[in-house]
Parts: structure tokens; C-alpha cells; sequence
């Protein structure tokens, strides 16, 4: 059947443009002329590709109707075809590398001809993570779950923002909802632990860290979190254990030893000096382990009355970590005047860096859409 289908339209290339066609006026009977195409041609980039928009077009329609059942399982039909439009398959790219100028020009282009396109305000939501503009991704991701309420990643991704910006009691909301869904689910209950314990919830977070860590107990930020939750219910003891098969579990997690480092009555051995100490000459240490070791020596140092060399190691991990610290005074003060210049606003666009110009067009972009 789906040979004869496409042979009424003759060529596979006419049979696209009709179905392209066919799509404004009458999505649903296009999606089915797309699904015969793919009966002939299976795995077809480009049907599948005009799939994905032409289900979002009938997911338009139910909208206008007020269907919002129907409505988003179109949506939910289009992201899952979305990896196969060419348009965000080079804004993934970008994103990937880390290119947030060139995610953001594809992504609002591709945007102002398909604004509802779910998984591409799910990706502008993400770059604007990145830039730290976390009321902004916010936004985008309410939008679409509006949309696609059963788009699990969205709101998976949704739950975190709300984390970020410590809305636990609305995160925790989202997280309930995704592990009704999915209880088995090592990020969910895993976010939904770390959330209770932001909360100060900690005879509820520590019962689920404690379950996470006996089924995965290799897992180290299973442990920290776990170390971290008992360090702030006083359970000392248990905190510098969990600590221990932190480290156990990741040997080189510096973030470990300088939780150790940072509680009061601890003290590290000379043994543990002398393993910072060996971890450090690995020169394929990750920066972040590499200057939380350096801050932990520095503890452990000063705690021996070695100040020269402890004063050495805290000096070293804070010029590592000022290199991950996106600050420049120059760059403030310059802020500070264009703000006297331009009461309400950051300046003009063209005064900014890229990734500056990136976060102000979010900003635009979202207020283009609630205008």
C-alpha cells in the first residue's frame, strides 16, 4: 500500500513538496501521507525532519481549539522527531561546543518560524542556563511544559532551574511528578534528596541518600551528598564517614578531602597529607579536584604548624579557582557607568561581549513573546 502511495505522487520529491503543502491547510492528513513515504523510504532524514513540523503545525491547531490533550501529544510526536531538523541539529552542535552566540542567533531564528517548537525553547532554555540567566530558562521551560506536559526531560530540566534559583518547595513539586513516573530513577530521587536537604529537611533527605548509596555505592556524589546532609545535622561521625567512601569510591574527588578539611574537629593524618600530596602530581587532575586538594593541604598544613606551606597551598588553589571565576573589575566598573548612562538598561547590544549579547537577546526574545 505504501508503495502505491507514493507512486500517485509521483517522484519522492514531489511527494515531500505535497505533503509540505498540504501541511498549513491539513496537518493530519500530511502526517499520514509522511507515514506512508516512510513505509517506502524508511529513515528518510528529510520526511522525518518535515514530520516533526508538521506535527507541531496540527499541535497549533488543537491549541486554537482549545485541546490541550490532543494538543500535546502533537508536541510531544515533534520532539521526537525534532533530531532530524537540520536547523537544530547545528544549534545541538553549537551548544556542544560550547558556541553560545552562534546556538542562540540559530535557535531564535528557527524560533521566530516555529515558536512553538518544544525541544528548541527547551535548548534556548539551556543555553540560558549557561549564562546563568536562570529566571529566564525558567521561563522558557514553563512555556514548555504549557506545551508538552509530558515532556519528562523538560521538566526535569525545569526541576533544576527551580534548584538553582533554591525554589525547593517548587522543585520539589516537579521532581514528585517526574518520580511518579519513573521512581526508580537515580537523578530524579537523586535531585529530589538534594532538594530536601537545601530545604533543611535533612530526616528526609539522609534516608534517601542512604538508599541511593546502598544500591550504588560507587557512586561518589552519592557520598558527598550524603556527607554533607549529616554534616548539617550534626552527625559528625557518620559525616566523616560517608566523607571517606567518598573518596574511596573516587580517589582524586578534592571536593571530598576539602569537606573533610572544613569541618572543625577534624584533623587529617599524615598518611592523607601524603596522598594529596601524590594525587597532585597527576598532571591529568581535573582543575576543580587539582585546587580543592590544594585548599585541603592547606588545611591539613596549618593544622601541623607548617603556615609557610600552607599558605603556599591556599595560594595556589585560589589562583586555580580564580580562573573559573568569570569576574573582571574593568569589566564591572564598566557596567556601573553605562547603567548612569542608560538608567534601566545594560547599555547597548553592541557595547557587549558575545556571550552578553547572547543572555540581553534571551531576554529580548522572551519579552518578545510575552508582548
Amino acid at each position: 500500500m505504501g508503495k502505491v502511495a507514493v507512486d500517485q505522487f509521483g517522484t519522492l520529491a514531489t511527494a515531500l513538496q505535497n505533503a509540505e503543502r498540504l501541511s498549513a491547510r491539513n496537518p493530519a492528513l500530511a502526517i499520514e501521507q509522511l507515514k506512508q513515504i516512510l513505509q517506502v523510504v524508511p529513515n528518510h532524514r528529510q520526511t522525518e525532519a518535515l514530520m516533526g513540523s508538521v506535527y507541531r503545525a496540527l499541535g497549533d491547531q488543537f491549541t486554537l481549539a482549545g485541546d490541550v490533550s490532543k494538543a500535546s501529544s502533537c508536541y510531544a510526536e515533534s520532539i521526537r522527531f525534532s533530531v532530524f531538523d537540520p536547523a537544530l541539529m547545528q544549534a545541538a552542535a553549537a551548544l556542544c561546543e560550547n558556541n553560545l552566540p552562534i546556538a542562540e542567533r540559530l535557535l531564535r531564528a528557527h524560533l521566530a518560524k516555529a515558536p512553538t517548537d518544544v525541544a528548541a525553547i527547551r535548548m534556548l532554555a539551556e543555553l540560558g542556563a549557561r549564562l546563568g540567566r536562570h529566571g529566564d530558562a525558567e521561563k522558557l521551560l514553563q512555556r514548555c511544559i504549557e506545551l508538552a506536559p509530558e515532556f519528562e526531560a523538560a521538566r526535569h530540566n525545569y526541576a533544576i532551574v527551580l534548584y538553582r534559583q533554591q525554589k525547593m518547595e517548587e522543585a520539589l513539586r516537579e521532581i514528585d511528578w517526574l518520580l511518579a513516573r519513573d521512581e526508580k530513577n537515580f537523578q530524579y530521587r537523586n535531585l529530589k534528596a538534594a532538594s530536601l536537604a537545601r530545604l533543611g529537611e535533612y530526616a528526609q533527605a539522609i534516608p534517601h541518600y542512604q538508599q541511593l548509596a546502598k544500591e550504588l555505592p560507587g557512586d561518589a556524589r552519592v557520598w558527598i551528598g550524603l556527607g554533607h546532609a549529616l554534616r548539617s545535622a550534626g552527625r559528625h561521625d557518620e559525616c566523616v564517614t560517608a566523607y571517606r567512601r567518598c573518596i574511596l569510591a573516587r580517589p582524586q574527588f578534592g571536593e571530598a578531602y576539602w569537606s573533610l578539611a572544613n569541618l572543625k574537629t577534624f584533623r587529617f593524618g599524615h598518611a592523607d597529607v601524603d596522598n594529596m600530596s601524590q594525587l597532585l602530581v597527576s598532571p591529568a587532575l581535573d582543575l576543580e579536584d587539582r585546587f580543592h586538594l590544594h585548599f585541603a593541604l592547606g588545611k591539613a598544613h596549618e593544622d601541623l604548624g607548617d603556615f609557610t606551606l600552607s599558605f603556599e597551598h591556599y595560594t595556589t588553589g585560589n589562583r586555580l579557582r580564580r580562573t573559573q571565576v568569570n569576574y573582571s573589575a574593568e569589566e564591572t566598573s564598566s557596567h556601573v557607568e553605562r547603567s548612569n548612562v542608560y538608567p534601566g538598561c545594560c547599555g547597548t547590544a553592541a557595547r557587549f561581549s558575545a556571550t552578553e549579547n547572547a543572555a540581553y537577546n534571551l531576554s529580548v526574545y522572551l519579552a518578545d513573546k510575552r508582548n
